[in-house]
């Protein structure tokens, strides 16, 4: 009679088998062992921030790490934020060269290489304190840039760089008046970066009392005008003419690069895309010739798509530059809703500048038709 093996006893081509599945499992073994976790650099937040916002009665920075960091490898910047429409920062578009580099407000690379203020390293690596030689700016964004190569005491080291946006709150005194700064129309890009990435392009007409700095106003979607004969090359019905910088057919809802675009588009009032949104708020003349500008929080609610964004706020630091005046600054929003999903905070950067009052802006309520601020 033929035996069959036993199950105790394993053939020799199972025998073969197992040792395979047993080496197969010892080198993955190893190699697991091999592997160790990741660590994240540190990162770093400045003290008394919230939703991107400082006080603007602070006197100085308090930059905090997460994590004890090692000084000497320490590269830190305090910029103005200003990004294209891609979100990119002057030294990060495609073909930049050093005429793109940024000029940083302060600098630190290391204890003994430092601009722009006075800097105190804690003894133990989790903190910076910064009291700038001037003012940081009231109402633009600015940004910290911590650079490649921060490594903290347990060799960890940053292998990018880190942007950390912020900005000053701006608070008006109504005792400053609002200088030069006109009134009359405006044109807004709103670029918000949370919680979700879109951009919101408003036309104003803004009425400012010179003596309060107080001013009352309008804000009015703005839309890409849809004439095809604008272009050398007329465009599709399903397209918009774009004119600045350069003429070109591109889809209706293009962002827009930069606010002196502003000739490319029109008001648009009109539900359930358009809508008008009242303001009120402060511009106030600063010492270094700049003018804070901020809104009063109010709700943005537009149909299409179905968004609101309650607690709104707008605030820049206008700059005249001839006739123009243009001005970068911040947006925040205490609460964004999508449809009925509630998203959070918001916030994001501004670009603007003033429209010349000889332009027919159809839509925009006539300057003496707005209530006194």
């Amino acid at each position: 009679m033929r035996h069959l093996p036993s199950s105790s006893s394993p053939s020799p081509l199972s025998r073969t088998r197992l040792w395979r599945l047993a080496a197969t499992f010892a080198f993955v073994a190893a190699a697991l062992g091999a592997c160790t976790p990741y660590e994240a650099p540190a990162s770093a937040t400045l003290d008394g921030m919230v939703d991107g916002l400082l006080d603007s009665r602070q006197a100085g920075l308090t930059v905090r790490f997460d994590r004890p960091v090692q000084w000497d490898t320490l590269r830190l910047e305090i910029v103005p934020f200003q990004v294209d429409a891609n979100g990119d920062m002057a030294d990060e578009t495609p073909g930049a060269t050093e005429e793109n580099a940024l000029t940083p407000i302060l600098y630190y690379d290391g204890p003994t290489d430092t601009r722009g203020g006075t800097f105190t390293a804690s003894d133990d690596g989790l903190s910076l304190t910064i009291v700038p030689k001037a003012h940081l700016p009231v109402g633009p964004k600015l940004a910290m840039l911590l650079y490649a190569g921060l490594t903290t005491k347990d060799g960890v080291q940053l292998t990018y760089r880190r942007r950390v946006p912020f900005a000053y709150k701006f608070e008006c005194t109504g005792t400053r008046g609002a200088g030069a700064l006109p009134s009359g129309a405006y044109f807004f890009l709103l670029n918000v970066e949370k919680p979700t990435a879109t951009q919101v392009k408003l036309f104003g007409r803004i009425r400012i009392d010179e003596t309060t700095g107080r001013f009352s106003g309008v804000f009015t979607n703005a839309a890409r005008k849809r004439d095809p004969n604008r272009c050398p090359t007329p465009c599709a019905s399903t397209e918009s003419c774009q004119l600045h910088p350069a003429p070109l057919c591109v889809p209706p809802s293009l962002r827009a690069g930069s606010a002196e675009e502003w000739e490319d588009f029109l008001p648009n009032a009109l539900p359930p895309s358009g809508f008008t949104l009242n303001i009120q708020g402060c511009a106030e003349a600063l010492d270094d010739g700049s003018v804070a500008f901020a809104t009063v929080p109010t709700e943005l609610a537009i149909e299409q798509p179905p968004v609101r964004v309650q607690g709104l706020v707008v605030s820049s630091a206008f700059r005249q530059a001839g006739d123009v005046w243009a001005a970068t600054g911040g947006i925040t929003g205490d609460n964004v809703i999508f449809g009925n999903t509630s998203l959070g905070a918001g916030q994001g950067t501004v670009l603007a500048t003033t429209v010349a009052a000889t332009v027919d802006l159809p839509g925009l309520p006539a300057l003496e038709t707005l209530p006194k601020p």
